[in-house]
């Protein structure tokens, strides 16, 4: 955000006149506060917050995509079929009565 406002700065600096950049501050704990800034402010706001997002999405994809392959490298398991259910009950009760 630092770096959005930054060249804010350097390109329109009558855009942030008379703005306390303190209130800034504000918007980690509520977003809501966007709406009483003015527009050119507000837009730097929102590119902010959209640049944070580009960087979580670029950190999970080399993770979703290991996930992915370790998916496909797993082993296939056959279900069991209703007579080897029955059949494995029956060695569990005879094992349990003893």
């Amino acid at each position: 955000m630092s770096s959005g406002f930054g060249e804010l700065a350097k390109t329109n600096p009558s855009a942030l006149a008379g703005f306390d950049t303190a209130q800034l501050e504000v918007l980690t704990t509520n977003t809501a506060v966007l709406e009483t800034f003015p527009p050119v402010i507000k837009q730097s706001a929102l590119e902010a917050f959209v640049n944070s997002f580009h960087i979580v999405f670029y950190a999970a994809a080399p993770i979703t995509a290991l996930g992915l392959l370790l998916a496909f490298m797993l082993r296939e398991t056959p279900l069991r079929t209703s007579q080897d259910f029955a059949a494995a009950r029956e060695d569990a009760a005879g094992e349990s009565l003893g």
